[in-house]
């Protein structure tokens, strides 16, 4: 009689020591999950800008405005949701907009280089669109190449940027000189680019020197 109570009571106490530990886990569990929720990583304005780049990488410039805009309401005076929508207007030669969105983000951040980037790649465009056949925009969007670049020495996306804006201006030498520097650096993601970007200019040396 006295171990069947003794069983019953160690029993119970195994069982209500189980019945806390579950509490204990799902209240431990429910708070996890509110924090994880405040502090999501998935819903602040740097997620969103990087988010919006990739869409438009991807040719997707109405998911990138959207991530951009959505950037841009989290934190209202963030000069890279600018500089995004700038970039989604540059996609589609809605150059005044991009001039616009561009003047807003220098005007939240003068040290964001991703600005000056934009501006470059605005002149560029815009030469590039426009009907008169002087090259002379390719110094307007080196001025603001370089003033990013004081802001970011040797940056690999400035640098590629250059070499961009030297490809389209016929310059090959220049373009493979700025996509070189880029092997230089430890940045994976730009090199693999860079390196495309050199083997095409490389194949438009090749074809032209067969030409001459």
């Amino acid at each position: 009689s006295n171990k069947l109570c003794e069983r019953k009571f160690f029993t119970l106490q195994i069982i209500t020591l189980i019945f806390f530990n579950c509490v204990f886990i799902l209240s431990s569990s429910s708070c996890m999950r509110k924090a994880k929720f405040a502090q999501s990583p998935f819903n602040n304005p740097g997620y969103h800008y990087s988010l919006g780049i990739q869409q438009l990488e991807n040719g997707d410039i109405d998911a990138a405005n959207e991530s951009f805009t959505r950037a841009k309401a989290l934190k209202h005076d963030y000069a890279l949701a600018d500089v995004g929508l700038a970039l989604a207007a540059l996609a589609q030669k809605e150059f005044k907009s991009a001039e616009r969105h561009i003047t807003l983000a220098l005007r939240q951040d003068r040290k964001c280089f991703q600005a000056h980037i934009a501006a470059g790649k605005l002149k560029m465009l815009v030469g590039l669109d426009s009907k008169n056949v002087e090259e002379s925009w390719i110094q307007d969007s080196l001025k603001s190449f370089n003033q990013a670049l004081k802001i970011s020495k040797n940056d690999p996306e400035i640098l590629y940027a250059i070499g961009e804006a030297y490809l389209a201006s016929g310059n090959l030498k220049d373009s493979q000189d700025a996509f070189k520097l880029i092997l230089d650096s430890n940045n994976e993601f730009w090199s693999i680019k860079a390196r495309k970007r050199l083997k095409f200019t490389q194949k438009q040396s090749q074809f032209l020197f067969l030409v001459v």
